[in-house]
C-alpha cells in the first residue's frame, strides 16, 4: 500500500468513500444519446432553421416523459427564457404539440416556467424578466435563473437565444468565460439541471465552394460556420441544426459533438402539412433518405454484409464489437435498425 494512504479509503479494499469512490458513474441521460444531467448544451443553426420550434417540441416531451424523435427522455420541469417567439406563437406551438401527443397542456408555473419577453408585461414571469433586463449587471440576470431553479432544482433551462438574456458578445472570449464560470457554479448548486443555450450562426461565406456537411462532418460544420468557438468549446454538448438538401424539402439534420462520448445524428421533418398546423418534429422514415447519406462509407460496407435479421454475435463476427457499437448507435438513431426484444436485430432499410 502506498505510504500515507488510508485503508478505509482504498478503492482496492472496496471500503470507505474516498475520492475514487465518489461520482464515478455517468450522470443520467435526460435525452437519450444527446444530453445528460449537469451539462451545458449549445444549439446553433442558421436563421429560420427551426431551433425554437424544436425546443417547443422537446419541452412537451420532457414535461410528459414522451420519447422525442425516437429517443427516450426523463421527465423534467422546464424553465424557458424566450426572447424571439411571439406570445401567440409560443403558446400555440405548445398547445398543438400537446394535442398531437394527446397529453394535457403544461401547468404554469408548476411544471413550466415561461419567461417570455414578448408576452403581456403584466404576466408575473414576464414582469420579472423585464425587471431583470433593466440591470446592466450580469449577476442580476443570473440571479433570475437561480431564483427559478430554487423551486425546480432538476429543471431543463432553455435560454433562446443566450446573448439576449446575458447581453454578452459571443465573439468576446472574456464574456463567454465569465458566463460559463457562472454556469458551472449554478450546476454545482443544482447538479441535476441541464442548461440549453441557442444562438444563430453567422452567415456563410458565399465564396466558399464547398461547405462542410453537418450529417457527415459535424466538427467541420461547427468550426466553419459557428463564429463562436469559445461558446461551443466550453459546452459539454455542441449541437448544430441545419437544412438537409433543399429548404423546400423541410428535412433537418441535428448532429454535433458530446464531450468524451459518441453522438449520433438525427434526421427530422416538421409534423403537420400547413404552417398553422405544425406541431413539432418527427423522425424521417427509413426509406426517404438513402443509406449513402445515413452511414459512413465503412459502415455501409458492414451494413451490406449483415443479413436482414441478425444476432449480436453475428454482427460482432462480421465487424467486431467496437465497429458494431458505432454502427448500431447510428442506425438506431436514424431509425433504420430495429432492436428486437429477443436479441434479434432487423434492418429496416437496404
Amino acid at each position: 500500500m502506498v505510504s500515507g494512504t488510508n485503508s478505509a479509503d482504498d478503492p482496492r479494499q472496496g471500503k470507505g468513500r474516498g475520492f475514487f469512490n465518489r461520482n464515478v458513474e455517468p450522470k443520467a441521460e435526460v435525452v437519450e444519446g444527446l444530453i445528460r444531467e449537469g451539462q451545458i448544451v449549445a444549439l446553433g443553426g442558421p436563421y429560420r432553421v427551426g431551433k425554437s420550434p424544436l425546443l417547443h417540441d422537446l419541452t412537451i416531451c420532457l414535461l410528459r416523459g414522451i420519447s422525442w424523435c425516437g429517443r427516450k427522455v426523463i421527465r423534467r420541469p422546464i424553465i424557458a427564457f424566450d426572447f424571439e417567439s411571439s406570445s401567440p406563437m409560443y403558446k400555440g406551438n405548445l398547445l398543438r404539440i400537446a394535442l398531437r401527443y394527446q397529453v394535457p397542456e403544461p401547468s404554469v408555473p408548476n411544471e413550466l416556467a415561461p419567461y417570455l419577453q414578448n408576452d403581456d408585461p403584466n404576466e408575473p414571469l414576464t414582469a420579472r424578466l423585464l425587471q431583470a433586463l433593466k440591470s446592466k449587471n450580469l449577476g442580476a440576470r443570473l440571479g433570475l435563473v437561480d431564483d427559478a431553479l430554487q423551486s425546480k432544482p432538476d429543471a431543463v433551462v432553455i435560454v433562446d437565444p443566450t446573448e439576449l438574456l446575458f447581453r454578452i458578445d459571443t465573439r468576446e472570449k472574456a464574456h463567454v468565460t465569465e458566463l460559463f464560470s457562472n454556469y458551472r457554479c449554478l450546476l454545482a448548486k443544482y447538479p441535476k439541471v441541464v442548461l440549453i443555450n441557442t444562438f444563430n450562426m453567422r452567415k456563410r461565406d458565399r465564396k466558399t465552394r464547398r461547405r462542410p456537411d453537418l450529417l457527415s462532418d459535424p466538427r467541420g460544420w461547427l468550426e466553419e460556420i459557428c463564429g463562436t468557438l469559445d461558446l461551443m468549446n466550453r459546452s459539454d454538448v455542441r449541437l448544430g441544426m441545419d437544412f438537409y438538401g433543399s429548404e423546400d424539402d423541410g428535412i433537418k439534420v441535428i448532429n454535433g459533438l458530446r464531450r468524451g462520448e459518441d453522438l449520433d445524428p438525427i434526421l427530422i421533418r416538421p409534423y403537420g402539412d400547413q404552417p398553422h398546423d405544425l406541431a413539432g418534429f418527427e423522425r424521417i422514415p427509413p426509406d426517404q433518405v438513402s443509406l449513402t447519406k445515413r452511414l459512413t462509407v465503412k459502415q455501409r460496407e458492414y451494413w451490406d454484409k449483415l443479413p436482414k435479421e441478425f444476432s449480436f454475435q453475428e454482427a460482432v463476427d462480421i465487424m467486431g464489437k467496437a465497429n458494431f457499437s458505432r454502427l448500431r448507435g447510428r442506425a438506431l438513431s436514424q431509425g433504420i435498425l430495429e432492436d428486437g426484444f429477443s436479441g434479434v436485430y432487423r434492418k429496416l432499410l437496404g
